[in-house]
């Protein structure tokens, strides 16, 4: 995961050495399906993982967290926050993030999971 220098946003290389964009490796998962905008972050997540970015500033610019694991978003909308309280839909469980991640106790949980395509799950909402 990159992001581009903070004076120039068409610069993404770290190159020359004044400037400030730069890239993260993601420990989970093997790609981001998406994110949403939390209180003072960028909450993200992969495929199997929940991780959080935070601006703080020089020379390193933004920090990135791993919140959670096993926890991964099952499609790009299958996620909200609402005041600062992020909601989403793994492919197996239902989960908050609300200072640390919790699994959702849900009456429909086993009716939702055993009936879903995980090959249309891009589409879930």
């Amino acid at each position: 995961m990159g992001h581009s220098s903070q004076e120039d946003f068409e610069q993404w290389s770290p190159i020359p050495v004044s400037s400030n964009s730069g890239e993260v490796i993601l420990t989970e998962g093997s790609r981001i399906i998406g994110a949403t905008r939390s209180r003072n972050a960028i909450n993200i997540w992969t495929d199997k993982a929940m991780y959080t970015q935070q601006f703080i500033g020089p020379p390193f610019t933004f920090g990135l967290r791993q919140l959670g694991q096993n926890c991964g978003l099952i499609g790009q909308h299958a996620a909200i926050d609402i005041n600062g309280n992020s909601f989403w839909m793994s492919q197996s469980s239902f989960y908050v993030f609300d200072g640390s991640v919790k699994k959702l106790p849900c009456t429909v949980e086993q009716a939702v999971f055993s009936n879903i395509s995980i090959t249309a799950s891009e589409n879930s909402y």
